[in-house]
């Protein structure tokens, strides 16, 4: 059993988000816990203004638009609901719609997993200060996905990678027999590994279909392509940012590149 927090933003909901939060949930005999975060009213943008009828001046109140937002949310809300129903998944969903960043972040430290769109802005708060301060991992979930056929497991010699694997290990049993690939994401232009021997012995035990790949060159641009070889559903799993503003920076890149140039699922936690 494990409890899943899936993030919406409340005025641009993602039925793909949607779908593949059920469908883990299901397969994991998970809860799902649904909040759908709003921006401020500067930010909202209704998306039917025709079918408002002050539409021929451009013109709305804001007691009007924020009513015609509500509804939306409201009609979002009750699909979400409907579906984990059809799909007989446990669900909870978040009544009000003015969830900031701290709320989110005390919500991880009673949730297993985040699950959330792969975007920039989630309901006004940034992606990148979620992965930051979160106390669960975070699964990023691109705009089309399938339920991954292949793993990447990203290893830069650090305990946040390894803390990351683990993580993913033991909230994904369910996926361990798929064809995973270790790659060292921090290459030093010969075939070792910092603690390979530890590697060896531990990795085996949670992944039994396991190969190793050490990629030379630019990083960025090797992972993606090592990411793009293969049409299989892909799932990266890494540790986020690190401890000090050098890694901060590099891991923040690298998740940004995979995030926005590949369609693979990214799990992201560190320690």
């Amino acid at each position: 059993m494990k409890k899943l927090l899936v993030a919406f933003n409340a005025t641009s909901y993602s039925s793909t988000l949607a779908r593949f939060a059920i469908k883990t949930a299901k397969q994991s005999n998970s809860l799902l816990h649904a909040v759908f975060l709003s921006p401020s009213f500067t930010a909202i943008t209704y998306p039917f203004p025709n079918d408002l009828p002050l539409a021929s001046t451009g013109l709305f109140s804001t007691q009007e638009m924020l009513k015609e937002n509500q509804k939306l949310v409201e009609a979002d809300m009750q699909a979400f609901k409907e579906d984990c129903e059809a799909g007989n998944v446990m669900h909870k969903i978040e009544s009000s719609t003015d969830i900031t960043l701290d709320n989110i972040i005390d919500h991880s430290a009673f949730s297993d997993l985040i699950l959330c769109d792969a975007k920039e802005e989630l309901g006004g708060i940034s992606i990148r200060d979620l992965l930051v301060d979160t106390h669960c991992p975070v699964l990023l979930v691109p705009g089309t996905i399938q339920m991954p056929e292949r793993a990447i497991l990203c290893y830069d010699e650090s305990f946040s990678s390894i803390h990351a694997m683990k993580m993913y290990s033991y909230l994904f049993p369910e996926w361990k027999e798929l064809h995973t690939t270790v790659i060292s994401i921090n290459p030093k232009g010969d075939n070792g590994l910092r603690y390979d021997d530890y590697l060896n012995d531990w990795l085996p035990q949670h992944f039994p279909r396991l190969e190793k790949q050490i990629l030379q060159g630019n990083l960025q641009k090797e992972l993606v392509s090592f990411i793009r070889k293969t049409e299989q559903p892909t799932i990266v799993i890494m540790g986020a940012y690190g401890r000090n503003a050098m890694a901060r920076l590099f891991h923040r890149s690298l998740s940004n590149i995979v995030i926005n140039e590949t369609n693979a699922l990214t799990f992201i936690m560190h320690e």
